[in-house]
């Protein structure tokens, strides 16, 4: 939890600094939210790990294929690195180009995703 707070603390700072900075030079405003972007995964890297483990451990115990959990952990992973450059390039006022990040994972997305859709269809036609 302390993470959140250094996070936070860290995040209004630099939006103070960012809020001096677009006035004048808004070009180092970009930078600096980027920085700050860099450092917040820094200190989240810790918790992204143990997330993972406890991930792998809930996976082992239920008897879950772990192909499936890789797609899940590639699909989320995909997910925030995508909306993460998208608000970078929004603060920096190419949303034209957020927009295809966005766009762009959303295919990727839905492409790691084929196999657990074939998955689910052949246990649906199982049945059927």
């Amino acid at each position: 939890m302390s993470i959140v707070f250094k996070i936070i603390a860290i995040g209004t700072v630099c939006a103070f600094i960012n809020a001096i900075f677009r006035k004048n030079q808004p070009e180092y405003a970009v930078f600096i939210s980027v920085a700050f972007g860099l450092l917040m995964l820094t200190l989240l890297s810790a918790v992204f790990t143990q997330v993972t483990d406890k991930v792998n451990q809930i996976a082992k115990e239920s008897g879950i294929d772990f192909i499936y959990l890789g797609i899940i952990l590639k699909v989320v992973g995909v997910s925030y690195v995508c909306e993460y450059s998208s608000a970078v390039f929004n603060d920096a006022g190419e949303s034209a180009i957020a927009k295809k990040i966005e766009f762009a994972g959303k295919a990727v997305i839905f492409v790691l995703s084929l196999p657990v859709i074939e998955s689910l269809f052949d246990m649906i036609s199982r049945f059927f």
